[in-house]
């Protein structure tokens, strides 16, 4: 019987495994409050918990998505990237600190990492689900949906994002669909159905995980 794509813990270690690298200056970032090397890493993974099992194991799939857990500033860089002699295509480094305060400039990062996954698998030069691209035929419908939310910018004040960012937008409303999405509905429902329905759906990436299936 085929594991269960939506069992998430399993998901998260395999995650772990496969895309979590730590640097020693970890423990740096963490202000005294990791005890272990591991612990960022442990931490962030229960962070990550509240994603649907589903993007996270699409995330798997694409065979990027690196994870740096260090002491440097949060970013998520496109492009080849090389750490400890290896290249990778795309790097998400984190600070530790950043992890333990579970904060915005975390968010800023991973949700960067997804929009280039969800667009075109963080392929070199490819497309971002904000730019209005999918990587599968339902990311592609799902990402004309969120680029029209964009364009009629109904959070731009609240989010105080740049009005041309669309990348920014998204960030900032999936972030307050995690954080307050009560807030988000009231500001920009067109952002907050399109989330529900789809990026943070299990049904929904159970659909996207078949055809993906299918078309490989």
């Amino acid at each position: 019987m085929k594991r269960d794509m939506t069992d998430r813990a399993a998901i998260l270690r395999q995650l772990w495994r496969q895309r979590l690298h730590t640097e020693p200056l970890a423990l740096d970032g963490g202000a005294g409050r990791w005890v272990s090397i591991w612990e960022p890493g442990e931490r962030l993974l229960a962070i990550l918990s509240c994603l649907p099992g589903g993007l996270l194991t699409f995330w798997l799939h694409t065979g990027r998505g690196h994870i740096v857990i260090g002491s440097a500033p949060s970013s998520y860089t496109a492009g080849c990237q090389e750490w400890r002699g290896q290249r990778y295509e795309g790097l998400c480094r984190l600070c530790s600190a950043d992890i333990a305060a579970d904060n915005a400039a975390l968010w800023g990062a991973l949700l960067a990492c997804c929009d280039h996954l969800l667009g075109s698998r963080g392929r070199n030069d490819g497309a971002r689900f904000s730019d209005g691209r999918g990587a599968t035929a339902r990311l592609q419908a799902a990402a004309e949906r969120m680029r029209r939310a964009f364009e009629l910018g109904y959070a731009s004040a609240l989010l105080a994002t740049p009005q041309a960012d669309a990348s920014a937008y998204l960030i900032g409303v999936w972030l307050l669909y995690l954080r307050a999405p009560e807030r988000l509905n009231t500001a920009d429902p067109l952002s907050y159905r399109m989330l529900a329905d789809s990026l943070m759906n299990e049904g929904f990436w159970r659909l996207v995980l078949s055809e993906d299936a299918q078309s490989g």
